[in-house]
């Protein structure tokens, strides 16, 4: 079973309106590992000032960024 809290959706959404997760970064003044932990889940704790700058920037909400019951489809497959 994964360790991982919840699922990023960030990469989909990024690449889907052609992003680069550098573009990205520089764009919002966020270090890029930040980004890249959360475009591939693994990111354990992220700031709501950040979530909410990639919120602002992609034009979208946090429920279509992170799964938050991700853990809880997990332990149904389980």
């Amino acid at each position: 079973m994964s360790d991982k809290v919840f699922n990023s959706e960030l990469k989909n959404i990024r690449e889907s309106k052609s992003i680069s997760i550098y573009k990205m970064a520089k764009d919002l003044d966020i270090n890029w590992h930040t980004l890249d932990n959360l475009d591939k889940g693994n990111s354990e704790r992220i700031s709501l000032s950040v979530l909410k700058k990639i919120c602002s920037y992609l034009n979208t909400s946090l429920d279509k960024i992170i799964d938050f019951n991700f853990e809880k489809k997990m332990k149904k497959v389980s």
